[in-house]
């Protein structure tokens, strides 16, 4: 037994490095002869899904969304084949993975707005079986699906940036056509949308904008901007933005025609408001700065009244007010009986005009009754009157008083006069002290009705706006 063994171990060991070399020389020769005759075996090939038939989800009978379809065209799928790797490298050229989106499949999945939907894998061209084909994974993906209907918005007009100085925007005056638009697309994005928005740029304008076949954009109640591909808007607006030269317009007081009730006046009229803000065009606008009402027929009135004016009937071709719901003026007509007064003015009380060295006033006082309307007459004061002396030779002279009257007060009769003195040796010592208090000299007695004329029935200017004085002879 010994023997057989040391016979055994010798026959290993006698040149074992030729031996281990051989071993390897036959195992790389079998290695190579393996692979020149590519043997079968299961391999796993990769293809990318593709949507067949997608374009029936947007057929004549229904308008399907579907919203993950970009992730789904990105979907990998994994095939597992048996086979030579010649045989297998023709298979995965003409390997097709992919979904049916036929109307008739997913009809149910679009109701529920989610569904499963198989993978499917199909070949183009006959292998027979040199190629296996095992399995593929995923098997099924999600569909989500959402409508796709037709809502109508409303389109908002904003107008951005400022017009050149000197000219204005009439918001009233913009012209939108149609002002809603029909959108189409997915429902989940319609319901996120609030309105349509289209914004005209008028910086530095200064003459009309127009604008055709405009798209506006989709914002959300916050005003956020919504864009999507699958949001379509059918039509589009035509805007035009009127832009007008502006400026304001004063409003003169209207005269009055006809008479007033006898012994009756009336007031300077009072218009209100006067000025008005208004735009036109270059040419109507140019150079107006006021308007006249028509005048106010008294017909008669003893008592005052209000009288409204439309100013947007007034104003000339081509203008019109940049507020139309302010259009009204309204003329204040105020009628007051006529007053007289007597008043009496010392000679110490009167102004004495380009006085001469010598001069003496031999009238004390004067007296004359003033007519005016009630008001006018109560706000009378202190009088100012006044002689002219200037150019006045020696000897006795006769000179009107010149009387300082507010507007609408007249003088009833003639007009008062004092009798001056120039001469030589005359000591002059009419002239009123610098200390002189006209208001302790003047006596002004209680107010005394007017005596009518007996050829006149008014004997007054309707008005009340004679302010005449008589000069000096």
């Amino acid at each position: 037994m010994d023997s057989f063994l040391s016979k055994l171990k010798e026959v290993f060991v006698t040149n074992l490095p030729l031996k281990i070399g051989a071993v390897l020389i036959a195992l790389a020769i079998w290695f190579l002869i393996l692979n020149f005759q590519d043997p079968v075996r299961t391999q796993e090939l990769f293809v990318r899904l593709y949507l067949r038939n997608e374009n029936e989800l947007v057929g004549s009978q229904h308008q399907f969304f579907l919203e993950n379809a970009e992730q789904l065209r990105n979907q990998i799928i994994t095939v597992q084949v048996r086979g030579n790797n010649a045989d297998v490298q023709a298979f995965e050229e003409s390997l097709v993975a992919y979904i049916d989106l036929s109307t008739d499949r997913i009809i149910q999945t679009a109701a529920e707005g989610r569904g499963e939907i198989n993978t499917m894998v199909n070949v183009m061209g006959n292998f027979g079986d040199r190629v296996d084909f095992r399995s593929h994974s995923p098997s099924t993906v999600t569909l989500y699906l959402d409508n796709i209907i037709t809502r109508e918005f409303d389109v908002d007009f904003v107008v951005a940036g400022q017009v050149a100085d000197g000219y204005v925007l009439v918001e009233e005056r913009y012209t939108i056509s149609p002002d809603a638009l029909t959108l189409q697309g997915p429902s989940s994005l319609l319901a996120q949308i609030d309105r349509l928005v289209l914004e005209v740029d008028v910086e530095g304008q200064t003459g009309t904008i127009q604008r055709n076949n405009q798209r506006p954009i989709a914002v959300n109640e916050d005003g956020d901007g919504i864009t999507s591909h699958d949001i379509r808007i059918i039509g589009g607006v035509a805007v035009t933005v009127p832009i007008y030269r502006g400026g304001v317009v004063n409003i003169l007081p209207p005269t009055h025609e006809g008479g007033l009730g006898v012994g009756f006046g009336v007031l300077p009229i009072h218009i209100t408001p006067s000025q008005f803000y208004v735009a036109g065009s270059g040419d109507a606008i140019e150079g107006l700065t006021s308007i006249t009402l028509p005048p106010i027929v008294m017909d008669g009135a003893t008592e005052s009244f209000t009288r409204e004016f439309d100013i947007s009937r007034h104003l000339p071709a081509g203008v019109f007010l940049l507020d139309s719901t302010q259009n009204i003026a309204t003329a204040e007509v105020v009628i007051e009986p006529i007053r007289q007064r007597e008043f009496t003015v010392a000679r110490e009380n009167v102004n004495i005009i380009g006085a001469p060295s010598n001069f003496q006033i031999l009238t004390d006082n004067v007296t004359f009754t003033i007519s005016a309307l009630e008001s006018v007459l109560a706000g009378i004061g202190n009088i100012n009157t006044s002689i002219n002396l200037i150019g006045r030779g020696e000897g006795e002279h006769t000179i009107n008083l010149n009387v300082n009257l507010p507007s609408g007060a007249s003088i009833v009769g003639s007009t008062p006069a004092l009798v001056v003195h120039i001469g030589n040796n005359q000591e002059n010592n009419n002239l009123p002290p610098d200390d002189a208090d006209e208001t302790d000299t003047q006596e002004y007695p209680d107010e005394i009705e007017p005596e009518p004329e007996p050829d006149e029935e008014n004997p007054q200017d309707d008005e009340g706006d004679s302010d005449d004085e008589t000069e000096g002879d």
